[in-house]
Order: structure tokens, then sequence, then C-alpha cells
């Protein structure tokens, strides 16, 4: 249990250091239809 508990340890930070990486890439790839389709929202509400 205190192996399993360290290695968790120091895998959660490792882990929440990979988000802000996974987030711009995510958003490198969705960038677009998403600046589209608030394009479009924007068009159709008005």
């Amino acid at each position: 249990m205190r192996a399993a508990r360290r290695s968790a340890k120091v895998d959660v930070p490792e882990a929440i250091g990979l988000i802000p990486e996974l987030e711009q890439e995510l958003s490198k790839e969705n960038a677009l239809p998403l600046k589209l389709g608030v394009f479009c929202d924007e068009i159709k509400t008005d």
C-alpha cells in the first residue's frame, strides 16, 4: 500500500503537468471549428 501511495504521489504532479500541454493540443485542433461555431451562433442570434 505504501509503495502504491508513493507512486501515486509522483504520478499526480506529472499528470497535472501534462494537462496544459493536452489543452494546448486540443485548442490547436479545435480552434478553427470553435471560432466558426461562435461566428455562426452570432449570425443566428442577430
